[in-house]
């Protein structure tokens, strides 16, 4: 299969979710090995590009968040009581003009493809993991 142009957010939010889904899923005995390890590879081909993505996240954050004195950034809980880095409010807008900007980047990835007739009779498959999937499939 020849590589393709994927956003961060379509890997991050899709693609890689619904692999790690499908990596862990019981597949019949009659599926390949080579299917397996195709499977194994894609999604270590796409950790790959998202540690390149949560490393300019972080940089984003360190450049427009709220700093302590010793310039560490300032975190905050969100409504979820998740600790969040505290954006300054008046680079807000810039910081999520630039946070959206890098989610549509696009990245060149290669994937193996999967065999649609692979995916049959798996217990637990979902539209959900097959969706994401989608650009793979043949």
């Amino acid at each position: 299969m020849a590589a393709k142009n994927y956003t961060y957010s379509e890997l991050l939010n899709k693609v890689q979710p619904s692999l790690q889904a499908l990596s862990v899923m019981k597949f019949p005995a009659k599926v390949p090995f080579t299917q397996l390890i195709d499977i194994a590879e894609n999604l270590q081909k796409i950790e790959g590009k998202s540690k390149v993505f949560w490393d300019l996240r972080k940089k984003l954050l360190e450049e427009y968040a709220e700093k302590d004195g010793e310039g560490k950034v300032i975190t905050k809980l969100d409504l979820d009581g998740q600790s969040i880095a505290d954006i300054r409010p008046e680079k807000m807008t810039e910081y999520e003009e630039r946070f959206e900007e890098l989610n549509q980047t696009k990245v060149k990835l290669d994937l193996r493809p999967i065999a649609k007739k692979n995916l049959e009779n798996i217990e637990g498959m979902t539209p959900a993991v097959i969706s994401g999937i989608l650009s793979i499939l043949r």
